[in-house]
């Protein structure tokens, strides 16, 4: 996760930093949902975990790219706020799922479905809108004279 970030901040390029994570994550469960062997079921389930996770650096840089200041803070409010509402209703729907077709699989599947929408809607953004100019890195080093 801070590797990505990092790599997304040195590059400048945002839209495929978000965009790859909500990709490996689904393809990750899906893969877990697909496999019966528990130790490869273990080792997907940390490709999405890995997938999941890396998305949050580069994707809360996106809205200060292309909006202005007081923009870029109703537009994270905005997003903070779905992001609960989903944290919230999430494991309901999972648990509907699960219940309504009895198979654990099924609530993967449809958290996979989700990221791959996620995936999609990310990588439709303009490029022009998500590219910022790289960071340079800087030296550790004090210059004392």
């Amino acid at each position: 996760m801070v590797w990505w970030a990092r790599r997304s901040d040195r590059t400048g390029e945002r839209k495929m930093h978000a965009a790859i994570p909500p990709l490996v994550g689904a393809i990750g469960l899906m893969g877990c949902g697909l496999t019966t062997n528990p130790i490869l079921s273990i080792i997907m389930m940390s490709v999405a975990t890995v997938g999941i996770y890396s998305i949050f650096g580069p994707f809360w840089a996106i809205p200060s790219l292309f909006l202005t200041e007081l923009e870029a803070a109703v537009g994270i409010a905005l997003i903070s706020s779905i992001g609960n509402l989903g944290s919230f209703i999430g494991p309901y729907v999972i648990g509907y799922v699960q219940d309504s077709t009895g198979s654990v699989e099924m609530g993967l599947y449809f958290i996979s479905i989700v990221l791959f929408i996620c995936f999609l809607l990310v990588f439709t953004i303009k490029e022009e809108l998500v590219t910022s100019t790289p960071v340079q890195p800087q030296s550790n080093k004090l210059d004392i004279r």
